[in-house]
């Protein structure tokens, strides 16, 4: 993919005035005391390198600038997490949402307003979820989204949109669309540079990027499947 480097994101972070802040998961992991959280970079899936921890941080560091935003996170239970996790394994949404919360509570900082948080958490797939938040932007009359993802996965999701408001005939809601890597490089300079460069110089992060890219060029070809099929041996 162009927009990455060998040396990790370089997304400038761009954050105007917003009605709402959204996040998007990255699976998750179960901890030996059968608890859950969000993923490492060491964690991965069919696709490659998964971060889902980076998201969690980067939407924290956000409440401290726009503290009177509300934020939502995004994602259910997929039938790939059902398989690997059993039945009764929480929402992605429901996790992310844990670990935002608390990170603000443990911060030094003084909280001037407590954070909004609202769960979209019935989606398996990124398209789903686009679709779930444009509703919920348009139940709550919020026409300004920023959107919180990891690097790689940013063009894909501009790509999905493009193609959703195609659909629509609209744009109902403008989303700015943010590098949750180039949040925390902008806002906590140093403190996860190095993490973050090294992971993206990983056979799991380009591998990753390669499937982001195919991705793209199967939304550039209309030949993207908008289904679940996570349990599929092999994906495109």
């Amino acid at each position: 993919m162009k927009h990455m480097t060998e040396n990790a994101p370089h997304s400038g972070l761009h954050l105007p005035e917003l009605d709402v802040i959204t996040v998007q998961s990255a699976g998750l992991r179960k901890l030996p005391d059968g608890t859950y959280a969000s993923t490492l970079y060491t964690d991965t899936d069919d696709f490659g390198m998964l971060g889902g921890f980076v998201r969690a941080l980067a939407a924290q560091e956000l409440y401290w600038q726009r503290p009177a935003v509300p934020f939502v996170f995004c994602n259910g239970k997929s039938a790939k997490q059902i398989a690997k996790f059993g039945p009764d394994v929480p929402t992605d949404a429901e996790i992310y949402a844990k670990e935002f919360q608390e990170g603000i509570d443990g911060d030094e900082r003084e909280q001037t307003q407590a954070p909004q948080i609202l769960l979209e958490n019935t989606s398996v797939n990124t398209v789903a979820s686009i679709g779930n938040l444009i509703a919920m932007c348009t139940a709550h009359g919020w026409k300004r989204m920023g959107l919180v993802s990891s690097d790689y996965h940013i063009p894909r999701i501009k790509a999905l949109c493009g193609l959703i408001f195609e659909k629509l005939g609209e744009e109902p809601v403008t989303i700015t669309f943010m590098s949750a890597e180039a949040i925390l490089k902008e806002l906590r300079p140093g403190v996860y540079d190095e993490e973050i460069n090294a992971a993206y110089r990983t056979p799991a992060a380009l591998e990753r990027i390669r499937n982001e890219q195919n991705g793209l060029d199967d939304i550039a070809a209309g030949r993207y499947h908008i289904g679940e099929f996570q349990l599929a041996p092999t994906q495109p």
